[in-house]
């Protein structure tokens, strides 16, 4: 098994393939490595995939799923490997559905869902499953069939279980709206009263996925329900439903659309009560950020002070999602002129976080950006700045492309003092991660 892991991060696919299958041999024969002898399975399917052989993955998905249908132990004794062999299940059913064949990602489906419901307390993780594979459910016309069957098991669950299946249940059905099912469609235009954070998951979960597209598709369909009648009745669902929008589109890059989104919802006539004082709040930081990722960093300076101004002088760090302004604050000032205040914000940032674990990749960002504004300043401390950052962005995010930027920071601070040599180093670093 080892040797197969290593084989795959070498990107030695077909050795992988091998070594993973010898394994599997050595306790195929074994009753008490059941659970093991799958998980391998899972293990040879997914490398199979990853050399874009997808009907050999399909067999093997397949050999699994028939082992898991006969253990002779049930999966409640077998515990975490439970949840693990879902996750099997979900790759093979996107495999059949890329094939594309479609029948055969229904089989999956009804036989894990059987195997599932086969004993009652697998039924939290059986309602699981059935969220984790809405999406492929409604692709696969299996949208009121699903609701139903999560309807039968959710009554029984404890009070948490059946709040996580509430929060989706929306989402169920604007599928069912989109892919035209009738039935769905009225439920989910009887669903506006309920809590906007029904589909504000669904749609987070689509951009979280890297499905930016279907995510824009989403969110401008519930946005597109709330007409000035419905959006006078329900004014919060409806200034998250435009918000959810421009998310939406700024993860598929749309920033401009993304902002009339945000403009949009903060029209939106909601109470002026605490909880909706800080969801307006919360959307003129997206708004701000918006128009920061436009490039309009005269009018996102004037946005991001004004909401500084109603904010107050609480430190940053009692709000998250405010230090990403205050980050971007900073950069835009520089980039107007007002360097001076741009340096003296990224330190004051960079005191602020000190010490919070949750936020040190953040605060090596700003600690590259100071180092990059003050290189010509004082070239040593600028060095000593982006040495730290890249400590950090190589323990927390190693291969993201945001230390690319801080890899190429440090060479040309260590060019610039005097290091040529290192300098080639960390290029020939950063050139190796951009590819």
């Amino acid at each position: 098994v080892g040797q197969g892991y290593r084989a795959r991060a070498e990107n030695r696919l077909d050795d992988a393939v091998k070594d993973l299958n010898a394994a599997r041999q050595l306790i195929a024969s074994d009753p008490a490595s059941q659970g093991k002898v799958i998980a391998l399975d899972g293990q040879i399917a997914h490398v199979q995939e990853l050399r874009g052989d997808l009907l050999a993955a399909k067999k093997t998905y397949d050999r699994a799923l028939d082992s898991m249908m006969v253990l002779s132990v049930d999966f409640v004794s077998l515990g975490d490997w439970s949840a693990l062999f879902s996750q099997i299940v979900l790759r093979a059913i996107d495999v059949a559905m890329s094939l594309p064949q479609p029948d055969a990602a229904r089989s999956y489906v009804a036989r894990f869902d059987e195997k599932l419901g086969s004993d009652h307390r697998l039924q939290r993780l059986s309602v699981v499953f059935l969220l984790n594979t809405m999406a492929h459910r409604c692709q696969l016309g299996m949208a009121l069939e699903t609701l139903q069957r999560a309807n039968d098991v959710v009554e029984e669950l404890d009070p948490h279980s059946q709040n996580l299946y509430g929060h989706r249940t929306v989402s169920l059905l604007h599928f069912g709206a989109l892919t035209g099912d009738s039935e769905a469609a009225v439920a989910f235009e009887s669903s506006l009263n309920l809590r906007v954070e029904s589909r504000q998951r669904f749609v987070r979960l689509l951009i979280q996925a890297g499905r930016g597209a279907e995510a824009r598709r989403a969110a401008e369909d519930i946005a597109s329900r709330f007409n000035d009648v419905v959006a006078r009745q329900y004014p919060t669902e409806a200034m998250w439903a435009h918000s959810l929008f421009g998310e939406a589109l700024m993860s598929c890059g749309k920033v401009d659309q993304a902002l009339v989104e945000y403009r949009q919802a903060l029209d939106c006539p909601v109470a002026a009560d605490a909880e909706t004082a800080a969801d307006v709040r919360y959307l003129r930081m997206r708004g701000c950020n918006a128009l920061y990722e436009l490039g309009r960093y005269s009018e996102a300076v004037q946005a991001f002070e004004s909401l500084k101004d109603e904010r107050g002088a609480t430190s940053a760090v009692s709000d998250v999602d405010f230090v990403h302004c205050e980050l971007n604050l900073a950069i835009a000032r520089h980039r107007t002129g007002d360097s001076v205040r741009a340096v003296a914000a990224l330190r004051t940032l960079c005191a602020q976080l000190a010490g919070h674990d949750s936020l040190q990749f953040v605060r090596a960002a700003a600690i590259n950006h100071l180092g990059a504004m003050t290189t010509l300043e004082d070239p040593h401390a600028a060095l000593a700045m982006h040495i730290e950052a890249d400590g950090v962005m190589a323990r927390l995010q190693p291969e993201s492309e945001l230390r690319v930027g801080v890899l190429g920071n440090l060479a040309a601070c260590l060019r610039r003092t005097g290091k040529p040599e290192e300098a080639a180093l960390r290029y020939k670093d950063a050139i190796d991660l951009a590819e």
